[in-house]
């Protein structure tokens, strides 16, 4: 069975392994929102203020999901533990919003 964005079991792989994969996505989204951002200068004026109004929520969803992760990163094993489901809602809300928004901009 292939990994989906959402599937939340990368969270119950060790730490490291993890973290690694998690980082890796994040800089994957990135790319895809500079995308995103450079197709918003197109659209008309309502359009774009719209759009940037969602990017600007997703922008907020990945700062916390980037932060969950440092936390994750600072933490011991046991941190890890108590951190991974607030890191597993930050990012299934990051995953949901990103899917959202790039399949509007495409």
């Amino acid at each position: 069975m292939q990994e989906t964005n959402t599937d939340t079991r990368k969270f119950s792989k060790p730490k490291k392994s993890c973290l690694e994969k998690l980082e890796a996505q994040l800089s994957d989204w990135d790319a895809e929102l500079d995308h995103i951002k450079a197709n918003t200068k197109t659209l008309r004026a309502d359009a774009r203020a719209e759009l940037d109004n969602q990017i600007a929520g997703l922008q907020k969803k990945r700062s916390k999901v980037a932060s969950r992760l440092q936390d994750i990163r600072d933490g011991d094993e046991h941190a890890w533990e108590d951190l991974k489901t607030g890191a597993e809602k930050a990012w299934n809300e990051l995953v949901k919003t990103t899917e959202s928004l790039a399949s509007r901009c495409r």
